[in-house]
């Protein structure tokens, strides 16, 4: 929801929802600032071109629901049910893009199905042909494959540093 959304919007929500997405803005913050982030959006910029951090952020999407049970002990289908149903109660929040989004997300089942390759290939798919300029996006698989254990131990790192913002 924080996606795309202006400063401006955020007088027409709830203060929980407002709290949520300036949370949201300060992990994209740190995330776009931080080296390891950079230097593993490096891996995919030969094939991904202006789409490597996007692509790189649904990556680590995968290496996070991959090792889900290292930070959480909820199980991630669970945690994917209660994201949804949570999302469905807030839906008339949502624009029309993100509703569609949620649509997709949930008819694939993104968050819990990201932890195989296959998700991740299929979510990958999925938003390159929602992208509004030609990509490479559903081709990103590859340099996955061929760092996967960089990746993942880059993961690691960035995430346990993630976690300590607040």
């Amino acid at each position: 929801m924080a996606d795309g959304m202006q400063r401006k919007q955020l007088d027409k929500l709830p203060e929980d929802i407002v709290e949520g997405v300036r949370f949201h803005w300060r992990v994209d913050e740190f995330t776009d600032a931080h080296p390891i982030f950079k230097a593993s959006a490096e891996l995919f910029r030969p094939t991904q071109n202006k789409y490597a951090t996007v692509v790189l952020d649904i990556v680590f999407d995968h290496f996070l629901a991959a090792n889900w049970a290292s930070y959480s002990d909820i199980d991630l289908e669970t945690f994917a049910a209660s994201f949804y149903r949570l999302a469905h109660d807030h839906e008339h929040l949502l624009t029309d893009r993100h509703r569609r989004l949620l649509y997709f997300m949930e008819r694939d089942n993104w968050l819990f199905n990201y932890r195989s390759l296959e998700g991740l290939q299929q979510a990958l798919f999925g938003i390159s042909r929602k992208a509004s300029l030609n990509n490479n996006m559903d081709r990103a698989i590859t340099v996955v494959e061929a760092h996967y254990e960089t990746l993942d131990n880059n993961f690691s790192v960035f995430y346990t540093e993630l976690m300590k913002i607040s």
